[in-house]
């Protein structure tokens, strides 16, 4: 592999914050989630809000762990993963959403994605390599854990493989035939990306992603928000774990 690009700076410029950072951070697109999410933990607290990041920190008896949005698509979360790195941050896991177009995956369920796919180029890792690419993998022992943890919570995980794509109105249903039948379960935005400059930078990664729309030719059924609102709350509260071993 080519040797890893030098990282130009030390120190955010984007998420408004300088100071150390617990281990572990639980990244998702939407910055209402996060705020959900720390409304439910208890404990949890606002650190900052600046350019659609919203960054908070929950603490229990266990210790302390950070929840973030990135926005939307892998230029925005390599940000957020760059500079929550720079202050101390060395394990992400994503709660995200994703679209399926496999016939064993329904609305509502959750995806422990062990690996992903990208088209060459894209995902905003281009200039984080030169001719040979990142693996993109999940840290097989988050993902193991996480597996595990879902499961004891009554959740029904299955492992999958994520399309990442740049160009959510771009997508159809030709490119998703194809990529299922390279393998792939359903189709994101962000995965590829975090699994690429987590491997990069020697970083502990994990995507779990609950199904929120399932994509079958020109037909779509989509999840309301409330019950997906509920499912990620189970979700934390399972993997939270993670974030104290």
């Amino acid at each position: 592999m080519s040797e890893p690009v030098i990282r130009g700076r030390d120190k955010p410029l984007h998420i408004g914050l300088d100071q150390p950072l617990p281990k572990t951070a639980f990244i998702m697109g939407d910055p209402a989630r996060v705020e959900m999410l720390l409304e439910y933990a208890g404990g949890g607290r606002v650190l900052s809000r600046k350019r659609g990041y919203v960054i908070g920190l929950v603490e229990n008896s266990s210790g302390s762990a950070v929840l973030a949005s990135h926005g939307i698509g892998g230029p925005s979360m390599l940000i957020l993963v760059e500079e929550l790195s720079m202050l101390g941050t060395r394990r992400f896991i994503r709660l995200g959403t994703t679209g399926a177009f496999a016939g064993n995956v329904g609305i509502g369920d959750i995806l422990v994605a062990g690996s992903a796919c990208m088209i060459p180029g894209t995902c905003g890792l281009s200039l984080y390599h030169d001719k040979v690419p990142p693996p993109l993998a999940a840290d097989p022992r988050l993902a193991e854990k996480a597996l595990r943890l879902l499961a004891s919570a009554g959740l029904e995980p299955k492992l999958a493989r994520v399309f990442c794509s740049d160009s959510f109105y771009a997508e159809s249903w030709r490119v998703f035939k194809q990529v299922a039948a390279a393998g792939c379960h359903s189709v994101d935005m962000e995965t590829a990306s975090l699994y690429g400059i987590s491997a990069i930078r020697g970083l502990e990664s994990l995507s779990v992603l609950v199904v929120s729309n399932i994509i079958r030719g020109q037909s779509e059924e989509v999840w309301s928000s409330e019950p997906m609102s509920e499912r990620f709350k189970r979700v934390f509260r399972a993997l939270l774990p993670l974030a104290f071993d």
